[in-house]
Formats: C-alpha cells, sequence, structure tokens
C-alpha cells in the first residue's frame, strides 16, 4: 500500500470518484451500480481498478486507505 505522500500523485476518472463516493457512504456495488446507471460489473472493475491504483487486496482495505486521503474525505457522510 502507499504511503499517504503518494496518494496525491494518483489521478481519478469521474466514474472512479464516484464509485469512490458511494463506497465511502458504504453501498454496495449493486447499489452504486443503480445508482451510477451502470452495470454490477462495471461497477467492479473500477472498483477493481481503484484498489489497483492504491495496492489494495480487498474492499475493506480500499475503504480504510480511502477514508484516510484528506482530498477524498469530502466524499463521505
Amino acid at each position: 500500500v502507499l504511503d499517504n505522500h503518494d496518494f496525491s500523485k494518483i489521478k481519478f476518472s469521474n466514474r472512479e470518484i464516484s464509485c469512490i463516493k458511494h463506497l465511502l457512504n458504504y453501498k454496495t456495488s449493486k447499489e452504486t451500480a443503480e445508482l451510477m446507471g451502470l452495470s454490477a460489473r462495471t461497477t467492479e472493475s473500477y472498483i477493481n481498478n481503484i484498489k489497483n491504483k492504491l495496492g489494495c487486496s480487498s474492499k475493506a482495505e480500499l475503504i480504510a486507505i480511502l477514508k484516510n486521503i484528506p482530498y477524498l474525505n469530502k466524499y463521505s457522510i
């Protein structure tokens, strides 16, 4: 997993940001897909891209890391 200082170098697409917003608000992939008008499989692809960018192996780890990235905190409840 990347150190905090490396997070600012990571670029997320608009769709990835939307998925991050829903992840931080504890939405499932299916709920996120419905909210975004996508298939659950497509949503999972975006989530996997985010996990790869941050070096995460699980969704739980991903959410924990996302909550600690200052510029992403604005997306959580």
